[in-house]
């Protein structure tokens, strides 16, 4: 620590020196040439003094320059014992000895940040629970912390000197992909990988790749997310199962009871008739709530879509009534109709089934003898309204923030006992809507009933 404070005081003296030396030379200079004028000396002496006093100048600069190649090794030097360790027994010693040097204090202070910021991110990798590796451009792996040895099973001397893509299972290309957007970008990105670990199981990571600012290096952050992957494979099972082992048996059941009751309905007692329409309303029911099912995850993996076109209101609202009427009487419970001659853009089959799903509910949650009204109107701003309203129990203010959540039925202020369901008919209505680009909400309270509706974009002029 002394050598290098010393080294620093000579070279500051030196700079000090030059300075002064510089500044001496060009006061006398100046002074003679004064003086020559005044006194009428021959041109040749001035001429002689201006000669020394360039000449003189470029003496200067050149030992300037000198000076300055020297100061460039004194932060290197620093930076040397940065690294080590020992600099946190003089660093802010240094720093303040050399601060009414300009030059040399930019200098130092620009290296000693440098080295800092290089230190933290170092330690930071070594000390914390995230898992990080560092990769060169040719992708071998040149650092690892300690949660990356416990994390991929392997021993340090197994990971370091050894290409990355040796332990990817899959998803190579988009890796190297996302290494190009990190560099160019100069932005962390991000990519979902399988990996294999050192005891030959399979995880599943999420990477985020740096590239840093200070060395040839890219730094990848490693995040466990095999528990949410594993999730999402069983999810693709179950509704694989769902599409191919139980909707298509379910529609060659429906398609079967379609033809008995068409060819022997006649023959059919009146149990058997009242059996025959219990059995195909459960089936009815089933696949709906494979459909139901299928469309959330079809939503879910981004692949559900809508098909819009201009179609009449008067003849949406009319298919979902004569869907739901016999529900509705069996029930004693009345519809009430008002709907204005209008065009909307939409895709007629998903808004019927909406309006099916709404419906339902309002019947389910009404008293008998009580009337369901349904109402469509434009509110203006190109925009038709879809409400139904129910004289029912209504929704306590409690549960209102559950009505759009997935596999939950909310139970009215009197506790009727209501047919059970899976709870996903609003949740799929919220979903039909804001494909169409609508709005979907509600208005109740406890014991005064409901009326949902939603919005969708007008086709009139």
């Amino acid at each position: 620590m002394r050598a290098k404070q010393s080294a620093l005081d000579k070279l500051e003296s030196r700079g000090i020196v030059i300075s002064w030396l510089r500044f001496a030379v060009m006061m006398t200079a100046l002074m003679v040439v004064t003086f020559c004028l005044l006194s009428s000396c021959p041109v040749a002496w001035t001429a002689t003094i201006i000669v020394v006093l360039i000449a003189s100048e470029i003496f200067f600069f050149a030992a300037e320059q000198t000076f300055l190649a020297h100061t460039v090794s004194i932060p290197v030097a620093l930076c040397e014992e940065l690294e080590s360790g020992a600099f946190h027994a003089y660093d802010q010693h240094v720093l303040e000895s050399i601060s009414d040097n300009p030059v040399l204090s930019r200098l130092v202070k620009s290296q000693f940040l440098l080295h800092e910021a290089t230190l933290r991110e170092h330690l930071i990798a070594d000390f914390g629970t995230d898992v990080v590796l560092g990769l060169s451009d040719s992708l071998i792996i040149t650092a690892i912390n300690h949660s990356c040895q416990k994390y991929l099973k392997y021993g340090r001397s197994e990971l370091l000197g050894r290409c990355i893509l040796e332990l990817l299972g899959e998803g190579q290309t988009e890796f190297q992909q996302v290494l190009v957007e990190a560099s160019c970008s100069g932005k962390a990105q991000s990519v979902e990988l399988r990996m294999i670990r050192g005891d030959k199981k399979d995880i599943y990571v999420d990477c985020q790749v740096e590239r840093s600012a200070t060395h040839s290096t890219y730094y990848c952050t490693l995040t466990d997310i095999t528990e949410r992957k594993l999730y999402e494979l069983s999810r693709k099972e179950f509704v694989a199962m769902i599409s191919h082992d139980l909707r298509v048996p379910l529609g060659n059941v429906m398609m079967t009871l379609e033809m008995i009751e068409e060819f022997e309905l006649s023959s059919m007692t009146l149990r058997s008739k009242s059996l025959m329409k219990d059995c195909r309303q459960n089936v009815s029911r089933l696949l709906s709530l494979t459909e139901q099912l299928l469309d959330l995850e079809r939503h879910d993996a981004g692949r559900f879509a809508v098909t819009t076109e201009i179609h009449d209101v008067e003849g949406i609202v009319k298919a979902a009534v004569q869907n739901i009427e016999s529900f509705a009487r069996s029930r004693d419970i009345g519809l009430e109709v008002l709907s204005e001659d209008l065009l909307v853009w939409a895709d007629h089959v998903r808004v019927i089934q909406v309006l099916i799903n709404l419906l339902s509910n309002a019947v389910k949650f009404s008293p008998p003898g009580s009337i369901v009204r349904m109402s469509v109107g434009d509110i203006g701003n190109n925009e038709i309204e879809f409400r139904i309203t129910n004289d029912g129990v209504g929704i306590p203010l409690a549960e209102q923030g559950k009505v759009f959540q997935r596999f939950l039925q909310i139970e009215g202020s009197q506790k009727k006992v209501v047919e059970k369901s899976i709870g996903l008919g609003l949740v799929i209505c919220k979903m039909l809507v804001e494909s169409h680009g609508g709005r979907i909400g509600f208005e109740s309270a406890e014991g005064q009933g409901a009326s949902f509706w939603f919005v969708l974009r007008s086709a009139g002029e």
